[in-house]
């Protein structure tokens, strides 16, 4: 069918509607309209969403897509795609953006069309958000001196809730535990969301100290910082053990002595090298450079005594200070036990001076020094706690040392007796469980010599009351 003149004409305008020359559709163009240059807390949503604009000659083009891309810093849009309306005009959605702080971009492009400048950009500035969290930074777990500041004062940081660094939040620092103290107490973060205090001052005892930090809402706080008080230098030196002991001459002391080492708030101070010498009496230690322990004490390995009896000192001095005064033990060596000198035969007499009777004693003494023994045989005359004809001869035999002897026996009229002679010739002696009735115990004390022997005695009574005397023997 042949086509009328009109109709071709309406398809050539058709044809060449929208252009500006009629040679094709005409370009359009592409501009930002709003929500531009803005800033907002990390992960969330701008306050404008951005929107463009596509005109034509004519003004505003419905219809045309617009996609919204984010490039970068993160984040996320919802209605990326967007068509125009009437003016023109695609608006996103939303723009949430990153949760890192800094800068975010996002790109809009027109799909199908040309237009003049290609895609648009948006920036926007990601800030941080409230604060949210509080952390220990620096200066945890460390080890100083009692009574000095911590080497690293300690330091929070303050993150929102994507761990941005948040300024301006006021944190306040206490001693929570250990003594001490702290200045610069009250601080403010900075823009890297960290607050130090001023100084952390230990306190004066050894042990563990705490620091606590505090930022009023947020998570973590208060924030808990430990520090190891470390005794300080050693002030003083005192005897901790084996001072004012007696031992025989050529022999080691019961007790090494011991000192223990003290800073100047009385803090046991470890590690600290120590040296013993003896100063007085002649004698040897061993073992004498020594290291404190963990109680501050150091002990000399052994300390022998001179070969003369009398005073002995030994010397603990702190090898690394001159502050601390040095300690200085004491012993008294005492004479050998020596059994043969008192070997051989002693006579004498007793007297009761409460009832005016009398009688005599013998005592034979033998010595074998080899076997280290002494027999002792006595025998005695009058009326011995009431026995008339007095005593007959008994003997008994006992072992000794460097320090002397103690013999026991059952004795037919004394009962069950002790005698103890040391080696300084002093002589105490009992006896308890007597046979005779009416005698209840008896008691002496006296000194033995080379050549004599003194006891002073008392006799107590079964209903009471008590008799006394003397008893003197020479060696013959």
């Amino acid at each position: 069918m042949k086509k009328s003149t009109g109709t071709i004409i309406i398809g050539l305008l058709l044809a060449t509607a929208g252009c500006k020359d009629g040679s094709g559709p005409e370009r359009l163009a592409f501009a930002v309209l709003a929500g531009n240059g803005q800033n907002a807390a990390a992960g969330q949503a701008v306050a404008v969403a951005p929107s463009v604009r596509v005109s034509g000659s004519n003004g505003g083009v419905q219809g045309v897509t617009v996609v919204f891309s984010v490039v970068s810093g993160g984040g996320s849009v919802t209605g990326s795609s967007q068509t125009t309306n009437a003016d023109g005009v695609a608006t996103i959605g939303s723009w949430t953006l990153g949760q890192s702080v800094g800068e975010n971009t996002l790109t809009a492009t027109v799909q199908g069309r040309e237009v003049d400048g290609g895609s648009l950009t948006f920036t926007a500035t990601a800030t941080a958000g409230p604060a949210a969290r509080v952390e220990k930074q620096a200066g945890d777990g460390q080890i100083g001196t009692v009574a000095t500041p911590i080497g690293v004062a300690p330091a929070v940081l303050v993150t929102d809730a994507f761990q941005n660094p948040v300024g301006g939040v006021d944190v306040m620092f206490d001693v929570a535990s250990g003594g001490g103290s702290v200045t610069g107490a009250s601080q403010s973060t900075g823009a890297n969301g960290i607050a130090s205090v001023g100084s952390w001052v230990l306190g004066e005892v050894a042990g563990e100290n705490t620091l606590e930090a505090s930022a009023s809402g947020l998570t973590g706080s208060p924030a808990t910082f430990t520090a190891t008080a470390a005794a300080g230098p050693v002030a003083s030196l005192e005897a901790a053990e084996g001072d004012n002991q007696t031992a025989p001459v050529g022999t080691a002391v019961p007790t090494a002595p011991v000192i223990r080492a003290r800073d100047a708030f009385g803090n046991e101070v470890a590690g600290l090298p120590v040296n013993f010498a003896v100063t007085l009496g002649g004698g040897a230690a061993a073992g004498t450079a020594q290291i404190t322990d963990a109680g501050g004490r150091a002990a000399v390995g052994s300390w022998t005594l001179g070969s003369v009896p009398g005073l002995n000192q030994l010397t603990a001095m702190a090898a690394a200070t001159a502050t601390a005064t040095p300690v200085v033990f004491s012993a008294t060596a005492t004479a050998l036990f020596n059994a043969s000198r008192y070997a051989g035969t002693w006579t004498g007499t007793w007297i009761n001076t409460t009832f005016s009777s009398t009688g005599t004693n013998t005592l034979t003494i033998s010595a074998d020094e080899s076997a280290m023994t002494v027999t002792i045989a006595f025998s005695t005359t009058g009326p011995a706690l009431g026995v008339p004809g007095g005593v007959a001869t008994q003997s008994n035999m006992t072992s000794y040392e460097g320090t002397g002897f103690t013999a026991t026996a059952n004795l037919n009229v004394y009962g069950a007796t002790t005698l103890t002679v040391d080696a300084d010739g002093n002589v105490t002696a009992s006896g308890v469980n007597i046979p005779q009735p009416g005698f209840d115990r008896w008691d002496a004390t006296g000194t033995i010599t080379d050549t004599q022997l003194v006891l002073d005695w008392t006799v107590s009574f079964t209903g009471g009351g008590s008799a006394s005397g003397r008893t003197t023997l020479t060696k013959q």
